[in-house]
């Protein structure tokens, strides 16, 4: 019966032990878990913080918006309106070259025509000339002001001819000047 005691103590004594062990380690992760509770309100205090400076900052940005002079739907009609008048500008400087273009397609046309009249006169006027027979009084003569229509590039080179005319020496040697001075280009207005 003794023995029977000394066993049953013996083991209470070992489950004592065991219990109080058992508390101490609950002990340490209850104090664990203050801990991270104690962090856990102090970034709860933070995000609360956090967010109530944010609804603040939104509150301004709302302030602020509500004091725009002028709307997001009115913006939208500013910008549209931009767009046209920004396509509208880019159609009309389309439709002033293609004028343009058109102009001097017209002003090289009438040139052409005006040069290739100008050219059929110059060469009437050579092969009808009786070079032997022409005087000073007649070679002297402003064939420029003779030919139409006066496309400034003809007159320019009639005048460069009567250069080569004014001066006293025979009409021969007075073609054969030019021919000298203008070369192939000369040969090309007489042949």
């Amino acid at each position: 019966m003794v023995n029977r005691l000394v066993v049953v103590s013996a083991v209470a004594k070992n489950r004592i032990q065991e219990l109080l062990e058992s508390r101490a380690k609950m002990i340490r992760h209850l104090d664990k878990a203050k801990g991270e509770k104690g962090k856990l309100e102090e970034e709860l205090k933070k995000a609360k913080k956090a967010k109530k400076k944010m609804g603040g900052r939104i509150q301004d940005l709302e302030k602020s918006v509500s004091e725009l002079p002028i709307s997001k739907r009115e913006l939208e009609n500013k910008l549209e309106e931009s767009q046209v008048k920004e396509k509208s500008t880019v159609d009309e400087v389309a439709h002033l070259n293609v004028k343009v273009a058109e102009q001097k397609l017209e002003i090289t046309a009438k040139f052409l025509e005006g040069f290739i009249a100008a050219e059929a006169q110059i060469k009437d006027l050579f092969l009808n000339i009786d070079l032997s027979q022409m005087s000073m009084a007649k070679a002297d003569v402003n064939l420029s002001s003779m030919l139409a229509p006066r496309w400034s590039p003809i007159v320019m080179f009639l005048t460069e001819m009567e250069t080569y005319l004014i001066p006293p020496m025979g009409v021969g040697q007075q073609l054969a000047a030019v021919r000298s001075k203008q070369g192939s280009k000369f040969n090309r207005w007489i042949l």
